[in-house]
């Protein structure tokens, strides 16, 4: 029946939005309340994007104010005066100033004018400022509102309350919450005493821990110590104070001395190790030991040099009897002369060291072994260096490294012979050296070969000869050998005759000169070679007969018939003799072969000028044959004699210039053209020959390549005229067969040129229209490659982009996980929490039921009981006892 009457409900169900950056929104279309009537403005939040879930966001309302209409306030309307003022009210934006809460910002012709009017109207009169004496900073307060000025975070128009978010109220304003946004419902606290409101499990003021019992904030997570401890780290998780003998981060090992498997599945308790007595015994040899869980036989962690299950034998390089009550292992004393990395060092038991090293032995290595000597201990054993000829054996003292040395022998080594003894290497010790008391200087030799020190002019091992390089009686006198360095095989001549001994080639006493055979300068003396053998041979032949001749010749100079040429036949003596010396000293050096055959020359010429001479001698002597008869008859012996002295002297001259010609150095000039044409011949020659050899081979390997190359010539030829035939056989089918595949390829058959679609050998092949030849469906077909290709990349960058949100939604199903593990932690609580309810419940039904069997309950005893209850009066708050079943429930 109001004004309000034609306004529907659903009209007043508005949906508005708080834009970002503003704090205060405004309802329209308007509102139509009745005066005196009371109204319930409820107020509905959801969240903008119901995919995400934001536990932590939050709105605060400071106020939900109602806006008059300035259209319908009496001093607004009724008169041109109160048109204007409306129209200032307007035109100044006055309504504005009543959407926010800083009244400095407003127009002060606003807040004359209008405001102070308008509030005015809506309250009717005036209020008492009442500024709270704790929040305020003063007790004035602002006209317009009533608003007073609030200290630090203080709220309210008395300034009698915290801002939301903060609590405490003092002199100092109020204090920020600083709730934990993970550990927190929301950023607001109690106003009394800032305690805010925790998630699950969540502890302390501002919900930045986990409960006791808890670990790992903000997911905070029951800890988990098999029963052997309350609590533990907060962060960590790491149990603290374990009992039952265990430890470890989850009281799920024994501690240190114990052993078993304390984990809940298990429920082996922790008991004292057995190695192989328990700690306290005095015979025990390990601090930890552990239970195996397949044996179920305990394991000891032993000691250093300890070895076995229960610590009852001694590891490699210890010694000992850990097994028996008292006993132990020690180190093997070996002075450090064993590799410890090595098994069997020492024996076990008895700790006598096997495995010595750096060439050392004994019961604890302490020496050096066999065939060393030195300090054991300092690692230096040095190997023996007996003689192998002074010593008897290759082994010393292992200390000081003496040898045992043979008779006569000295030295540490035995290397050396005692004074005035010599000849060690005989293996069998050193003999005297037993020099010559009067060459030698002492008795005192060459431990090695003997050699005594010779007096002056003595030698020989004993000094009982001449000294080196001389020969004689040393105690008469000694020469000097003087052998020619160079030509003789070394300076020492024989030591009695003098005689030195020769390079072969090199010849005379001293070996300074060419042996004979041999020519040249000594010490470059050559062969002569086979032509002097066979010259040597003719010599010999010629010296018998140039005897033979000097014979005669001596025979007609003797029984000449005239003294007329005794002179010439003399010098023919002469000469002869001459060449009989020569024979007789023939050298065949090449000076001594050049004056022999000018000598010869001489004497061939001599011989034919006498023996003109006798030819002349011979015409006179027939003319007085007749005068001198006996004188014919010696002339005619003489020139038969002449005549045979001639032919001897030819021979000798063809003899002698064969022995020219035979010596290379003393014929040279005759030789070395002859030699040379016969070198340049016998090239030629073999040229000749080699180039025949050459021909030859040529000319029978063409005849061979002629014999063989025919068969395979002929088959070749045949296999080239088959294959002919078959290249014109496929070359007539591919002609007949090209129409087709021009049609298959161009769509055309292309004999003749197709004008549309073309073929091989025309100008074109597949046009457009030519839709089944080849040409144009590998064209459409690549053509739809690639537009697969951009579809496929198309489909690929969808594929990413699924990728990408399945990555999304994968997060946000982990966060899911964690929000159902806490909504499971909690669902968890929550049915312990029913549980304990239900068991209350169940015990006060059972106390209720127990009362009512009471004999002693009446009915009068129990109204009066129900009446009494009713009677009682709560003098807490409502707020109040919310506030202490909080602290009752976390308490819990």
């Amino acid at each position: 029946t109001g004004q309000c009457r034609n306004v529907r409900p659903i009209n007043d169900q508005m949906v508005v939005s708080l834009r970002e950056g503003e704090r205060h929104e405004t309802l329209f279309p308007p509102v139509c309340l009745e005066k005196d009537r009371r109204y319930k403005v409820r107020v509905e939040f959801r969240r903008s994007n119901a995919q995400q879930d934001l536990p932590s966001a939050s709105i605060l309302i400071d106020s939900i104010m109602l806006i008059p209409r300035t259209e319908n306030l009496p001093f607004y309307t009724g008169t041109p005066e109160n048109d204007n003022l409306r129209l200032e009210f307007e035109y100044y934006r006055c309504r504005d100033s009543f959407y926010t809460g800083d009244m400095a910002t407003v127009p002060e012709l606003c807040s004359e004018n209008h405001l102070d009017s308008i509030g005015f109207y809506v309250y009717g009169q005036a209020f008492e400022c009442r500024c709270d004496a704790t929040g305020a900073k003063s007790n004035i307060c602002t006209k317009l509102g009533g608003q007073c000025e609030c200290k630090r975070n203080v709220a309210g128009r008395r300034c009698d309350r915290c801002q939301p978010g903060t609590y405490g109220i003092g002199p100092q304003g109020c204090t920020l919450c600083e709730c934990n946004p993970v550990g927190s419902l929301d950023n607001f606290c109690n106003v009394v005493d800032g305690k805010c409101k925790c998630r699950p499990n969540t502890y302390g003021r501002q919900c930045n821990q986990c409960q006791p019992g808890y670990w790992n904030f903000p997911n905070c997570q029951r800890c988990d110590c098999n029963g052997h401890a309350d609590s533990c780290d907060p962060v960590s998780g790491a149990c603290l104070h374990c009992a039952s003998n265990t430890d470890g981060h989850n009281c799920a090992v024994c501690r240190e001395g114990y052993y078993g498997d304390p984990r809940l599945s298990s429920g082996i308790p922790c008991r004292q190790c057995p190695c192989p007595g328990i700690t306290g015994s005095g015979h025990t040899f390990a601090t930890r030991c552990a239970l195996d869980h397949f044996t179920k036989d305990v394991v000891c962690e032993c000691e250093e040099g300890y070895l076995g299950p229960r610590c009852r034998e001694c590891t490699d390089n210890y010694h000992g009897y850990p097994n028996l009550v008292g006993g132990e292992c020690q180190p093997c004393d070996c002075n450090s002369n064993i590799d410890l990395s090595r098994p069997g060092n020492c024996d076990p038991q008895t700790g006598a060291c096997l495995a010595c090293l750096f060439d050392t032995s004994g019961q604890n290595c302490g020496r050096c072994k066999p065939g060393y000597y030195g300090d054991a201990i300092s690692r230096n054993c040095t190997t023996c260096k007996c003689d192998l000829l002074g010593s008897t054996g290759p082994e010393c003292d292992h200390i000081t490294g003496q040898c045992p040395c043979h008779p006569n022998v000295r030295g540490q080594y035995c290397s050396r012979c005692n004074p005035n003894h010599w000849k060690i290497a005989s293996g069998m010790g050193c003999e005297q050296c037993d020099c010559d008391p009067i060459g030698a200087l002492s008795d005192q030799c060459n431990e090695f070969d003997g050699q005594c020190d010779c007096k002056e002019g003595f030698g020989g091992r004993r000094c009982n000869q001449c000294q080196t390089y001389f020969f004689g009686d040393p105690r008469r006198q000694c020469t000097h050998c003087n052998c020619n360095p160079e030509g003789s095989a070394n300076r020492q001549c024989d030591p009695v005759t003098g005689a030195c001994e020769c390079n072969p080639g090199i010849g005379g006493e001293k070996c300074d000169r060419c042996a004979r055979g041999f020519s040249g300068l000594s010490p470059y003396c050559q062969p002569c070679g086979e032509c002097f053998d066979n010259w040597d041979q003719i010599l010999d032949g010629l010296k018998s007969r140039t005897g033979d001749l000097i014979a005669s010749a001596s025979q007609i100079r003797r029984s000449g018939a005239t003294g007329a040429y005794s002179r010439e036949f003399e010098s023919m003596d002469e000469k002869i003799e001459e060449v009989r010396n020569i024979l007789l000293t023939a050298n065949t050096t090449s000076q001594d072969l050049l004056s022999l055959k000018d000598l010869i020359d001489k004497l061939t010429k001599e011989l034919d000028e006498r023996s003109d001479e006798l030819t002349e001698l011979e015409g006179g002597v027939d003319d007085t044959t007749q005068r001198i008869s006996l004188a014919k008859n010696s002339l005619t012996n003489l020139r038969n004699q002449a005549e045979a002295l001639r032919n001897d002297a030819g021979d000798l001259k063809t003899k002698a210039t064969k022995l020219q010609e035979a010596n290379v150095e003393g014929a040279l000039n005759l030789t070395r053209d002859a030699n040379d044409r016969s070198k340049e011949a016998e090239k030629r020659a073999l040229m000749t020959h080699v180039t025949l050899e050459e021909s030859k081979r040529n000319r029978r390997r063409t005849e061979n390549r002629l014999m063989h190359g025919a068969a395979d010539f002929n088959i070749t030829q045949r296999h080239n005229d088959d294959t002919l035939v078959d290249l014109s056989v496929r070359l007539e089918d591919m002609r007949r067969s090209m129409p087709e595949l021009n049609e298959q390829v161009c769509d055309g058959r292309g004999d003749p040129c197709d004008s549309l679609c073309g073929g091989a050998g025309c100008n074109s092949c597949g046009e457009l229209s030519c839709n089944n030849g080849l040409v144009q469906k590998s064209g459409l077909t690549l053509k739809f490659s690639n537009e697969a290709e951009t579809i496929f990349k198309m489909k690929e960058a969808n594929t990413d982009e699924l990728l990408r949100g399945i990555s999304a939604v994968k997060r946000q199903a982990d966060t899911a996980n964690e929000l159902a593990k806490i909504a499971f932690d909690a669902s968890h609580m929550s049915r312990t929490e029913t549980d304990a309810y239900k068991m209350a419940i169940d015990e006060l039904l059972q106390n209720i039921t127990d009362y009512f069997d009471d004999p002693r309950a009446t009915p009068d005893g129990i109204r009066l009981l129900a009446e009494e209850t009713k009677a009682l009066n709560i003098t807490r708050r409502p707020e109040e006892i919310t506030e202490l079943a909080e602290k009752i429930s976390q308490t819990i």
